[in-house]
């Protein structure tokens, strides 16, 4: 038996000689007994830490659209797509109707406002990539941790 600092306690059960397994009751029982295997604790712990990663990367993703709804987010595409067409002169009545009323009530004309939302979708793919390239380094290098040393470095580099 084993008592846990967090009341878990913790019996290693054994039927002629041979252990049956490990039963934890208590608050972070699971944690506890998942210790007991060293290859199974590493992984989840490095789940973990891709969760915390994930978490990471959409606030990034969020601050990139200066908190923008999703429903926003949503239109990027379409007045994208609308804009490149005023730029290029063939834009249709449809993607004039995504824009006219915008560039309207903002007091510019539609090639500027056009040219406001090529300039912002440039920057924010590029932000996409660069973010998405940043998460999938990351996580190869928490992936290809061996140790609980290498896994506890990588892991101060995410608390925030």
């Amino acid at each position: 038996d084993y008592l846990q600092d967090n009341a878990v306690l913790v019996t290693e059960y054994f039927q002629n000689g041979n252990s049956t397994g490990i039963h934890a009751f208590g608050e972070n029982a699971q944690e506890l007994i998942d210790s007991y295997n060293p290859d199974l604790y590493l992984t989840k712990k490095k789940q973990a830490l891709i969760k915390k990663l994930d978490e990471i990367h959409a606030v990034k993703l969020d601050m990139m659209t200066g908190g923008a709804t999703q429903q926003e987010v949503d239109t990027y595409l379409i007045k994208r797509a609308a804009a490149l067409a005023v730029l290029n002169n063939t834009a249709t009545e449809y993607d004039l109707s995504v824009l006219q009323p915008e560039a309207t009530a903002n007091g510019i004309t539609l090639t500027q406002l056009a040219a406001i939302i090529i300039q912002k979708a440039n920057a924010y793919y590029t932000g996409i990539g660069q973010l998405a390239a940043w998460r999938a380094e990351n996580k190869h290098r928490i992936n290809a941790v061996e140790t609980f040393d290498q896994l506890n470095v990588l892991s101060s580099e995410y608390i925030t």
